[in-house]
């Protein structure tokens, strides 16, 4: 079973929350695949201001295999809207096919 081997809350690191020179925000995170198998996780972002969500955002890491560390980003709304942080879930570490 996958499932016991892959633990959502191991897999991101700290996401990092960002406005872009190109007045964008981002969300740069660290994908680390602990189990022994080759998974394909969704992540999902929410982008919030003030306790409330401004912008829901999904990501999908294909391929991310045994013991690989990644680095990505997830880009969230324009630079107006105000954001003070970006919590960030595994919403389902699939395994891939």
């Amino acid at each position: 079973d996958w499932s016991s081997d892959v633990c959502s809350s191991d897999l991101l690191d700290a996401p990092a929350l960002r406005l872009t020179a190109e007045k964008r925000w981002i969300v740069d995170l660290i994908a680390t695949n602990n189990s022994p198998l080759t998974i394909a996780p969704e992540v999902k972002c929410t982008f919030m201001n003030g306790g409330r969500p401004v912008e829901i955002v999904s990501a999908f890491l294909d391929g991310l295999g045994a013991g690989q560390r990644v680095f990505f980003q997830v880009m969230g709304p324009e630079g107006e809207v105000f954001v003070d942080r970006a919590p960030c879930i595994v919403a389902g570490p699939l395994p891939s096919p």
